[in-house]
């Protein structure tokens, strides 16, 4: 629908003065709207899109009262309510920025869990026992990252990473592991 305002100045600047031209509008919608509200012939399309651009480009040399600085800081205001009016407040936006940052933490916990898994699985064929002995995830991740290899484990210092029992049988183990090579 068309504004009062709008109305106001078209009937006044067009209709008033008997304008036989047709008004070049952006939008069709408003195109269709002044159309069918006020009576006034409209034309909209690619044509008027390609003028109304020339038009804004050339805003400051068309018309002395508007000067380039002020031309830039229309667009700058338009651009600024623009976003705003986008990006309104809303408290269900933080609710969702909420729930989907503990969907992501859901996610994040069950691709870990995988991965961790998948090492356990693939370094239990070379170290089957390993995964009684050390029961924490981290801790069996960076024993296999320090030592690649079983045999690794008996000569590696992993007092950084297990605690001293958890070391001592580790290594021992290691060393008669049912294990493929």
């Amino acid at each position: 629908s068309v504004s009062s305002i709008l109305k106001k100045f078209l009937k006044k600047n067009f209709m008033d003065k008997n304008l036989p031209d047709k008004l070049a509008v952006f939008d069709s919608k408003l195109s269709k709207a002044v159309n069918e509200s006020i009576g006034i012939p409209c034309v909209h399309g690619d044509d008027v899109t390609e003028m109304m651009r020339t038009i804004g480009h050339q805003i400051a040399d068309i018309v002395d009262a508007v000067s380039e600085q002020t031309n830039n800081q229309a667009a700058l205001a338009l651009a600024h309510n623009m976003a705003r009016y986008k990006l309104k407040f809303s408290p269900d936006k933080i609710d969702m920025m909420i729930i989907q940052a503990f969907a992501l933490m859901d996610d994040l916990d069950k691709e870990l869990n995988t991965y961790i898994m998948r090492v356990k699985e693939w370094f239990g064929w070379h170290f089957p026992e390993m995964q009684k002995i050390v029961k924490d995830n981290i801790a069996y991740i960076k024993v296999v990252k320090s030592c690649k290899r079983r045999e690794a484990i008996v000569e590696q210092d992993l007092s950084d990473i297990l605690d001293e029992d958890t070391e001592k049988t580790l290594k021992e183990v290691a060393a008669v592991s049912m294990g493929s090579e």
